[in-house]
């Protein structure tokens, strides 16, 4: 059972020796050990029967973009703080109350599960609860202050509407993509589609589709939950196309073996000559998705630009 990425074990005495610092932002430090230890944290099912040394060298190719995650949770939860954003010890059992629910599970039987996969019960409570506390402010900030017009919606429709082959083609479908590229090895390829297949099932239970193309999607757009927008049929790989047009908004596929990567497709949207209204809503959010990327730039670069960060990586 996949409860959240698994935290990894603690950093062996080999590591501990190169520690450093990694970044400064005023006063306050990132050494090299809470880095790589938040990168195993978020890509532990790829780390998975690495040894200490193939970990290493993995981690290595996406430090560089890890440390400027951590550099933007690290400035946030400063805001949250500053504001007065917290999280009550009510709320946070709430949430941790919520998942062992949902996965069936005594509070025995989740503390006995964080254990194997590696961390401590008051370890996750601290990582869900920065996760909380940033989503807390990050919706008040981005999402709460991004605004679409009637007006926009209707001058995007008529933009799709007027492109060549466009939107009211009955053929046009908005998907998102949970991909991952094959190796051209059998051994590590049917790895692959292991994994793929419990992605799959956690889809059936329940997990969200957007977060787990952010998490595991080796494809497009994967910071907006594998959401490639509309595309027409002819554009398809053949065996995506024969899926999507039998699915409903909302469906998503099972595992598809196609050439070059084992992929999920989900059909988040059709469109057609005959009622284009009925995609206006689509529309409104594909712009909100939008604006709230670079209302996150633009916050992002405020909290920087009020700090003296410096990257000693």
């Amino acid at each position: 059972m996949v409860l959240i990425c698994a935290l990894a074990v603690a950093i062996n005495s080999e590591a501990v020796m190169l520690d450093r610092v990694v970044a400064v932002i005023d006063k306050d430090v990132i050494t090299w050990s809470e880095l790589y230890r938040m990168m195993e944290f978020e890509m532990s099912d790829k780390l998975k029967g690495m040894k200490q040394s193939e970990k290493l060298a993995f981690l290595k190719t996406t430090e560089r973009q890890a440390l400027d995650k951590l550099i933007e949770m690290k400035l946030i939860l400063s805001e949250a703080q500053r504001r007065g954003i917290a999280l009550s010890q009510k709320e946070l059992d709430a949430a941790i109350d919520d998942i062992r629910v949902k996965y069936k599970v005594t509070p025995e039987e989740f503390a006995e599960l964080l254990k194997k996969e590696g961390f401590t019960f008051d370890e996750y409570k601290k990582r869900f609860a920065d996760q909380i506390i940033i989503q807390k402010l990050t919706s008040a900030e981005i999402y709460g202050k991004v605004m679409v017009s009637d007006e926009e919606v209707k001058a995007r429709m008529n933009n799709i509407s007027a492109a060549p082959d466009s939107g009211s083609n009955p053929g046009k479908y908005r998907i998102r993509l949970i991909l991952i590229l094959k190796k051209n090895d059998a051994q590590e390829d049917k790895k692959i589609e292991d994994k793929m297949a419990e992605i799959y099932t956690e889809l059936t239970k329940g997990a969200d589709f957007a977060k787990l193309a952010a998490k595991y999607s080796e494809g497009p757009n994967v910071s907006n939950g594998g959401d490639i927008g509309f595309v027409n049929k002819e554009d398809m790989e053949k065996d995506v196309a024969d899926i999507v047009v039998g699915m409903k908004a909302g469906e998503f596929s099972k595992v598809v073996n196609s050439k070059d990567s084992f992929k999920i497709v989900q059909l988040m949207d059709k469109q057609s000559s005959d009622a284009p209204d009925k995609h206006s809503e689509s529309v409104k959010n594909e712009i909100q998705d939008e604006k709230a990327k670079e209302h996150y730039k633009d916050f992002i670069k405020s909290l920087k630009d009020k700090r003296v960060i410096k990257i000693l990586l």
